[in-house]
């Protein structure tokens, strides 16, 4: 349900319901705190923000921004979650 240039900046195909921008997997451990983990694209830099409860209108806290992206999969650690519960989103955007 995105634009074509939302695709475009996310690298994903608008023409097949598979290909999508998102979080694939993650993982916790006592050493590296919760991993997020997922795909990056050339020529792109990532984002990912954190909620502790979605019902505050609050914003959102960046948790890290200006990831490159290489085409391989990269994780971020937030070595600092000791809610039971947060919420995680991911940016994009098209570097030159």
């Amino acid at each position: 349900d995105f634009s074509n240039w939302k695709e475009y900046v996310a690298d994903t195909d608008p023409a097949t319901n598979s290909s999508c921008f998102q979080i694939n997997s993650m993982s916790n451990s006592v050493s590296t705190g919760l991993r997020l983990y997922f795909m990056t694209s050339t020529n792109r830099l990532y984002g990912v923000n954190f909620k502790d409860d979605l019902l505050v209108t609050n914003a959102w806290n960046t948790l890290t921004n200006n990831i490159p992206g290489t085409g391989l999969e990269k994780w971020v650690d937030d070595t600092n979650s000791v809610v039971t519960q947060r919420s995680y989103r991911m940016s994009v955007t098209v570097t030159n």
